[in-house]
């Protein structure tokens, strides 16, 4: 930017544009935010469903019939095949169950999990419903691929 220079008509001084305010990064979930145990369940489903897993580790206790259904199919048609590799992973509390009547019994949450994951070079997303207590069960889990 061109300033007159106080005194003289012809003379001029180059003053550098201020610099901008520094670039804030945006916070990435950590390693340790990835293990949680929500995200464990998703990945098994994740790796049956690209076949890098048998069908029988969605056993019936931690993953419902729609999951099962679900990993299968997608499986069959073959979409994505490879390691999986899940890039982030979020859960959202929804709803909370009050514990029935029995003693010792735990307060169970539904959360609402989503986030993305890679499969052989291929960036996809994954939406789903969890039930937490002393033991999380995946109830819904829809694998979207890029179209």
């Amino acid at each position: 930017m061109l300033q007159p220079i106080p005194g003289t008509a012809w003379l001029m001084a180059l003053q550098p544009r201020p610099s901008p305010p520094p670039r804030r990064r945006v916070a990435r979930p950590s390693t340790s935010e990835l293990e949680r145990p929500h995200v464990a369940l998703i990945r098994v489903c994740l790796e049956v469903a690209c076949c890098m897993r048998p069908l029988e580790h969605l056993d019936a206790r931690r993953f419902a019939g729609p999951v099962r259904r679900h990993a299968q199919a997608f499986r069959r048609r073959r979409v994505l095949a490879g390691p999986v590799r899940i890039r982030s992973a979020y859960a959202q509390q929804v709803a909370e169950i009050p514990p029935d009547e029995e003693e010792d019994a735990a307060p169970t949450c539904d959360y609402e999990v989503f986030g993305t994951a890679l499969c052989a070079g291929q960036t996809f997303a994954f939406t789903g419903r969890l039930r937490g207590g002393r033991l999380y069960r995946l109830l819904a889990l829809q694998i979207l691929p890029r179209a």
